[in-house]
């Protein structure tokens, strides 16, 4: 399962688990991603014994490893990075790369998935033979998800924060594009419009946030029980007229 990571690493941890050794003028060991321009050499020898070894990955980011879609644009921000360290971090993203394909691994970078959890879709793809599989769908059809929603009218989903990156098939879309029901959306804070939410899926109902209509950030991380008990009473008011 790749997802939840908090690491822009392009997978450079893993690797060192692996046993893929790393050097500039000496051995480095204990990476991180501040350490990427001073490698020089890559050693992959270690991953032979891996070569056969198929792998399934569940994983709802579709995004390939570089540029403006890839792992550090979309999500790096998340993930701690300021804007101003974007372009520094891709750009050693894609020294480390350069590296790995001169030692030998496939060519990944632009498959479907390469950018999930900071660039450990890639180096699944490139060393294993693997499967990919949307997570979404995959724990839907876990839980007969098709069969269970016909006993319900309305479909109610969300996550912490909705935003763009929601778009690139996350939970609460793919939820809306299984199902012909009316698709109720709640969330702690929303940076996208209804509008644009039904633009993804036109059963897409209604977008309800805490931030900023019924508390502040601060006050909703504070209280959050409370306020997402006032998000839900908002909601009934709005969609089902409970008063």
């Amino acid at each position: 399962g790749l997802g939840g990571s908090l690491t822009n690493d392009f997978g450079l941890g893993l690797l060192e688990a692996l046993g893929v050794k790393f050097f500039s003028d000496k051995p480095m060991k204990k990476l991180c991603p501040i350490d990427i321009n001073h490698i020089k050499e890559v050693d992959v020898s270690s991953l032979d014994k891996y070569k056969d070894l198929c792998i399934t990955i569940l994983s709802d980011v579709t995004n390939p490893l570089f540029g403006s879609e890839g792992a550090t644009f979309v999500f790096g921000r998340q993930k701690g990075l300021n804007k101003k360290h974007l372009p520094m971090m891709e750009s050693a993203g894609k020294h480390l790369y350069d590296l790995l394909l001169k030692a030998g691994l496939k060519d990944t970078k632009d498959e479907p998935g390469a950018g999930a959890a900071g660039g450990l879709g890639n180096i699944f793809k490139s060393i294993f033979n693997t499967k990919t599989l949307k997570g979404i769908n995959y724990i839907l059809d876990l839980m007969n998800f098709d069969a269970l929603i016909k006993n319900y009218d309305y479909l109610i989903t969300g996550e912490g924060k909705i935003d763009k990156q929601s778009l690139s098939g996350k939970v609460v879309f793919e939820i809306a594009k299984r199902s012909d029901k009316p698709v109720i959306l709640v969330c702690a804070l929303s940076e996208i419009t209804l509008e644009e939410a039904t633009v993804i899926h036109e059963n897409i109902k209604g977008l309800f946030s805490i931030v900023p209509s019924l508390a502040s950030v601060e006050e909703s991380l504070q209280n959050p029980k409370k306020y997402f008990t006032a998000l839900c009473n908002h909601m009934l008011e709005h969609m089902f007229m409970v008063k």
